[in-house]
């Protein structure tokens, strides 16, 4: 069998892998523009003369042409429902061009998750895990001998996809991660937790491409090395891309990226190609680097070692929950920024709530996409003047991943020691024209990163002199139509570093306790939302405008027949009170939200929760 042959020819010698499937079509006059992966389907031709030019070049495995050709990224070019087609004919093209002597390996890219969440009662990972499957037994179909997983950033994905492919499958696996140029991701987790993850799935190779140029490969198998009798696969980029009128341009030639390649090789590497920006003539020069160096066996592997994330330290609970009284009930309240940069107003109602016995104060990040002075500016002047502790919101939405740890240093400075990381409301909702969104990463790998900032190191694995020490908070969605899927979301935030948690408003003592009980296997502490309704208005705009936001009809209709605006807030603080009354004994803390951003209403929840204690 083919797979066998193929697993006796990486024990017995180094594999040379094919280099870009984009770059050379690119060179061959097909648009930047232009979906790939479809023409496979449309240009099988110069699909094939790509693969027959990589194998004159001297690779001994060729790739498919697949490596976004998954149900997801082919909706832009309306080939969604022709996966099996795309998947099986870019097998069978690369098959034909390498008969019997080379290797053909099924690519399998990454499929992005932020900001898509499950259909009906679906989790994400399950509509992943369809997508990986359906490709991947597509191109087990066509011919292909190995599957290549590659460009991987986070490890949930990259272990959803190695399922797929057992589930669908009997040939080997490569697992690729494209980590950063200290061998780190996201989450700051090392190569080699992943290289022992990924082989404990059943992936008989683990490696990188892409990424950073050599550096972040060569970090990679480095970190990967120290796991012993892994098999290590290399496919790194032509250097780092340079933008060169309008086109980007990879600097490295094709004797520099061999030699470099050879560097790599003492680690173990037993696969090695090319990724962005290499070319048939930098495979041609690394096959002739490899017959030119000494005869003999693979050069020797450096020591089984135990590698240390550089400067990292234990997770922490941060100063927010550190400082928190343990004889009393904790109360954050909600006073979000202003629209002006006046803030006097805020420091007002910060004071009135801390002297009422509130604990923090609450500030949200340009809430509904809609423009507000920035949330750790204004939390900065609150602790300053006020001396009350203030959780700052952070989204993903307004800022990349270099922007959020600036943002996160800055916190540190102004005296701030809780952020909520959360991914923010759709940007093309707010009040700012033609606004779009960011969305580098999701708000559980922000988590990760603050988790990072507070272990001492930032994203790239540079160490911090002196880490951060932020109460790292998330959103929760109460009122979630699948409470299961929101409570998996949270775990996964849990385990990237996430402390305690802030729900949506909730209405009723039975849901706040199914909250409670849903989240009892998780360590970490609930604050539960309460809102004060002021008008019948409120309500409606709550429950139709506002997403995450279910309010019981008994109660709008309770806060409707009021006969005028004064009987309708008495009424709402009522609900609200009679609700905490209920929950206080049962819940980790509570959450008071400002209806309108006024604070005078929860305000007189606090007093009466503080009267109540004494």
């Amino acid at each position: 069998m083919r797979k066998r042959l193929f697993i006796e020819a990486i024990k017995d010698r180094v594999l040379i892998g094919d280099g870009a499937m984009g770059t050379l079509l690119l060179s061959k006059g097909i648009r930047p523009q232009q979906s790939f992966e479809p023409l496979s389907l449309t240009e099988p031709a110069i699909i094939k003369a790509v693969h027959e030019e990589y194998i004159t070049a001297g690779a001994d495995l060729i790739e498919t042409n697949t490596f976004g050709a998954n149900r997801f990224r082919l909706v832009a070019a309306g080939y969604e429902r022709q996966v099996g087609r795309i998947n099986k004919a870019a097998a069978e093209l690369a098959r034909a061009a390498a008969g019997d002597e080379i290797f053909v390996a099924g690519s399998v890219g990454m499929i992005p998750t932020p900001g898509r969440g499950g259909e009906g009662n679906r989790s994400v990972a399950d509509e992943l895990s369809d997508a990986y499957r359906e490709q991947i037994e597509a191109l087990a179909g066509g011919g292909v001998d190995v599957i290549l997983l590659e460009t991987f950033e986070e490890w949930e994905n990259l272990e959803i996809a190695i399922r797929a492919a057992r589930e669908v499958s009997d040939l080997p696996i490569i697992a690729q991660m494209a980590l950063s140029n200290r061998g780190l991701c996201i989450f700051g987790r090392t190569a080699e937790e992943y290289c022992r993850k990924a082989i404990s799935e059943g992936a008989v190779i683990f490696g990188s491409n892409c990424g950073g140029g050599f550096s972040s490969v060569w970090e990679v198998l480095k970190g990967a090395s120290a796991v012993e009798d892994a098999v290590l696969s290399a496919f790194p980029n032509a250097g780092i891309p340079q933008m060169v009128q309008g086109r980007i341009i990879y600097p490295a030639g094709p004797e520099y990226f061999a030699r470099k390649c050879l560097e790599l090789l003492p680690f173990g590497v037993r696969l090695i190609g090319g990724c962005c920006g290499t070319t048939p003539r930098h495979i041609k020069a690394l096959r002739q680097a490899l017959e030119d160096r000494e005869e003999g066996p693979v050069l020797p592997r450096p020591g089984r070692r135990v590698t240390v994330q550089p400067g990292i330290g234990q997770s922490v609970e941060g100063g927010f929950l550190s400082g928190l009284r343990r004889d009393r009930l904790p109360i954050i309240v909600e006073i979000d920024p202003p629209y002006s940069p006046d803030l006097e107003r805020v420091v007002e109602g910060a004071l009135a709530v801390k002297n009422a016995g509130a604990d923090a104060i609450s500030m949200a990040d340009n809430p509904l996409a809609a423009l507000r002075v920035s949330s750790v500016s204004a939390a900065g002047v609150v602790r300053r003047r006020v001396g009350i502790q203030v959780i700052s919101h952070l989204t993903t939405r307004d800022h990349n991943v270099l922007g959020l740890q600036s943002i996160l240093l800055g916190a540190q400075v102004e005296g701030i020691e809780a952020v909520l990381a959360v991914t923010g409301d759709p940007a093309g909702k707010g009040d700012q024209p033609g606004n779009r969104g960011i969305y580098n990463i999701n708000s559980i790998h922000l988590v990760g990163l603050i988790d990072q900032l507070n272990r001492g190191h930032m994203l790239s694995g540079k160490s911090i002199a002196t880490p951060t020490s932020l109460s790292i908070g998330v959103a929760f969605n109460a009122n979630a139509p699948n409470l299961k899927a929101e409570v998996l979301k949270l775990r996964k935030k849990v385990d990237s570093g996430a402390r305690f948690a802030m729900t949506q408003p909730v209405f009723t003592a039975d849901l706040a306790r199914k909250v409670i009980e849903a989240c009892s296997g998780i360590d970490i502490k609930i604050f539960i939302g309460v809102f004060p309704l002021v008008s019948s208005r409120n309500a409606e705009f709550m429950e139709n405008e506002v997403p995450g936001i279910s309010i019981p009809i008994a109660i709008r209709e309770r806060i409707s027949a009021s006969p005028d605006k004064a009987d309708a807030r008495r009424i709402g603080l009522e609900i609200a009170s009679s609700l905490i009354d209920e929950i206080k004994d049962e819940i980790d803390g509570l959450y008071l939200i400002s209806p309108l951003n006024r604070w005078s209403l929860p305000l007189e929840l606090v007093k009466r929760v503080r009267a109540g204690e004494r």
